[in-house]
C-alpha cells in the first residue's frame, strides 16, 4: 500500500475507533497497545492519534504527559504495508510538533540499543542522546511470605543495628542523599517499566515525594498500582548516609511479586553493605523476582552482583552453571535485560529582550 498519494491526517483518537485501531494493531507481534487502549485513549493533554491517508489508518502514535512541561512519545506503530516510506519520521515529527502544542518545553522517547532506524531518524527530527538505561530482570528465589502475599511485611530482627533506613524523617535523609548524588536526575527522568509491562513511561525523583516515603513496618500502599514505595540507605558509625535506593515492591506485568531497585548511589567500599541490605528486603517482601531499571553506570553496580550471584542465570545454554552446583541456579528463559537509550528534543529558549 502507498501512503505517499493522499494527505497524511491526524487526529485524536476516539473510543469508537478501537475496533478499527485493532484491525491495524493485530498486525504487530505481541504488542501491549491493545492493553492500553481503553487508558491511553481517555488521556488528556495527549493520548493516542491516529494517523491516516483518504479512508485509510496507516498508523498510530500517542503522546503522554507526566507534569505539565514534560512529554514522552510512545506507541508508535507504522502499518506494515506503508513501510519504507518515510512515515515514521513524519509521525515523529508530528509527536513533536503536537507535544510543543500542548505546552511542552522538553519531549523524550526511549529505543533499544540496537534499533538502528530508530537511531538514524532521531537526529532528523532533531532530538539528541540524552542517556543509556539498563533495564534487567530475573527469578528471585531466596523470598518469605510476605508483603506480596500477606500484605503485610515481615519484621526481620536481623535488621536490627543493621544500617538499613527506611523509615520517617531516616527515609529522608536518604531521598536527601540521593537528590544530592543523582546530577542531572531531576532533568533527565527516570525510566520505569508501568504496567502491563513493556509500557514506558518518564518520572524524575519527584516520585519519591509523590508516592509517599512509606514507612516500611506500617505495611503502607500506595505507590503506582497499590505496591510499596522503599527508600533503603546505609549509614557508617557516625550516622551519616553513604549509600542509598529507591525500591517500588509489587506485582509486575504478569503479576509475580517484584522487587524493582528505582534509583541507586552509593560510595564504593559501601556496595557490599547496600546489597546486602537489598537482598535482605527482597526476602523479606517475597519477592519472587529481582530488577532494576537504572542508568548504564548504575546498572552496572547491580549487574555485577547479580552476575556474581548467579552465573549465567539470565543467559541462553548452560553459563557455566549446572543444576546441583553450589549457590548456583540454572539458566531461566524468565530472565532478561534490555538496554536502551533516551532522546530528548527541547523547545527552543525564546530570545532575550
Amino acid at each position: 500500500m502507498s501512503a505517499s498519494n493522499g494527505e497524511l491526517r491526524f487526529r485524536r483518537a476516539l473510543p469508537g475507533d478501537r475496533d478499527r485501531a485493532m484491525r491495524l494493531l493485530s498486525k504487530f507481534a505481541d504488542d501491549y497497545l491493545p492493553e492500553v487502549w481503553e487508558q491511553w485513549v481517555h488521556a488528556a493533554p495527549g493520548g493516542i492519534y491516529l494517523a491516516e491517508t483518504g479512508p485509510a489508518l496507516v498508523g498510530v502514535v500517542s503522546i503522554h504527559f507526566l507534569r505539565p512541561e514534560e512529554a514522552f512519545l510512545a506507541g508508535m506503530r507504522v502499518d506494515p504495508d506503508c513501510q519504507g516510506q518515510g512515515l515514521g519520521t513524519r509521525f515523529c515529527r508530528f509527536q513533536v510538533q503536537e507535544a510543543f502544542r500542548l505546552g511542552a518545553r522538553v519531549v523524550r522517547l526511549t529505543t533499544a540499543h540496537d534499533n538502528v532506524r530508530v537511531h538514524r531518524m532521531m537526529p532528523k527530527v532533531g532530538f539528541a542522546r540524552a542517556g543509556e538505561w539498563i533495564i534487567r530482570e530475573m527469578p528471585w528465589p531466596l523470598r518469605s511470605s510476605s508483603f506480596c502475599h500477606q500484605t503485610s511485611p515481615v519484621a526481620d530482627p536481623a535488621d536490627e543495628g543493621a544500617g538499613g533506613v527506611s523509615q520517617g524523617e531516616e527515609a529522608e535523609r536518604v531521598v536527601a542523599f540521593l537528590r544530592g548524588r543523582a546530577t542531572g536526575l531531576t532533568d533527565l527522568g527516570v525510566p520505569l517499566i508501568s504496567p502491563p509491562g513493556d509500557v514506558w513511561c518518564m518520572r524524575s525523583l519527584d516520585w519519591a515525594e509523590e508516592v509517599g516515603v512509606l514507612e516500611l513496618s506500617a505495611g503502607a500502599s500506595g505507590a503506582e498500582d497499590g505496591g510499596l514505595a522503599l527508600a533503603l540507605g546505609v549509614s557508617d558509625t557516625t550516622g551519616a548516609i553513604r549509600g542509598g535506593a529507591l525500591v517500588y515492591v509489587g506485582p509486575n506485568w504478569d503479576g509475580r511479586c517484584t522487587f524493582s531497585v528505582r534509583w541507586l548511589e552509593v560510595d564504593p567500599e559501601w556496595e557490599g553493605d547496600l546489597l546486602e541490605l537489598l537482598a535482605r528486603h527482597a526476602w523479606r517482601q517475597g519477592a519472587e523476582r529481582f530488577g532494576f531499571s537504572l542508568p548504564l553506570d548504575r546498572a552496572a553496580v547491580l549487574d555485577r552482583w547479580l552476575d556474581g550471584l548467579w552465573p549465567g542465570r539470565d543467559q541462553p545454554g548452560d553459563g557455566g552453571c549446572q543444576p546441583g552446583d553450589a549457590g548456583c541456579l540454572p539458566p531461566d528463559s524468565s530472565a532478561w535485560r534490555e538496554h536502551f537509550y533516551v532522546y530528548e528534543i527541547r523547545e527552543p529558549a525564546p530570545p532575550r529582550l
